[in-house]
């Protein structure tokens, strides 16, 4: 391990084997008419610094209206879902779809896209942080079936041509107490349910080591409409 990087205090993890940035710029071309699936906060959406007027972004209810304003006053159009997954949209009105980390129907954004358009998606697998997950809670993740192998049949069946896949399990750093409950948190939705015990033991050891590590596991896919 050479290089960790760091999102935030207390949190380090290896890099992965792609570059979600490099990939989308890839694909991202001066006319592309852009659907972002999951823009979190905005941020990243924002920072491809694309024609505003090219860019849809779509939210989900719960998310803060401060990222509907964001985006809006930005000039990017912004929908929400109706139905579940069910995008409010014509067929063919895409070139380019992305979802980094969010749900996705596939039948609908392969009816979403135009000839020849392209879905690029990056997901958490669900064996992440499999290890912490067991000493933690003292049980396997529910969704350990959503990876990469298990996607890319869906992906083929839905009409798309595979154009590039791949899946990494990085390494990742946790030091203190502060950053392993935000990041079980952030994971697990809710550091209730921990094992105290165990909870000491992780403590345990970061003083002896400093920090304790788990396994992260995430995968890419790109589809091109056929």
């Amino acid at each position: 391990m050479n290089e960790f990087l760091s999102a935030w205090k207390g949190y380090e993890r290896e890099p992965l084997p792609w570059s979600w940035r490099e990939k989308v710029l890839d694909f991202l071309k001066p006319d592309t008419l852009l659907l972002d699936l999951a823009p979190g906060e905005g941020g990243f959406l924002l920072s491809l610094e694309h024609p505003r007027c090219l860019c849809t972004a779509m939210l989900r209810q719960g998310q803060p209206e401060k990222t509907a304003e964001r985006l809006s006053s930005s000039g990017v159009a912004v929908a929400r879902y109706k139905k579940e997954n069910v995008l409010p949209f014509g067929d063919n009105s895409f070139d380019l779809v992305l979802n980094n980390g969010g749900s996705y129907n596939l039948p609908e954004i392969y009816r979403v896209l135009k000839g020849g358009g392209f879905f690029l998606t990056q997901q958490r697998g669900g064996q992440d942080s499999e290890p912490l997950r067991r000493a933690l809670f003292g049980k396997a993740c529910a969704g350990a079936t959503w990876n990469l192998e298990n996607q890319l049949p869906e992906f083929s069946a839905a009409g798309f041509r595979v154009m590039y896949r791949d899946q990494g399990y990085p390494v990742v750093r946790l030091s203190g107490k502060e950053a392993l409950l935000h990041y079980v948190g952030q994971l697990f939705e809710t550091p209730e349910g921990c094992s105290e015990s165990a909870l000491k033991q992780l403590e345990q050891v970061m003083e002896e080591r400093g920090f304790v590590e788990s396994t992260e596991q995430h995968f890419i896919i790109i589809g091109k409409k056929k």
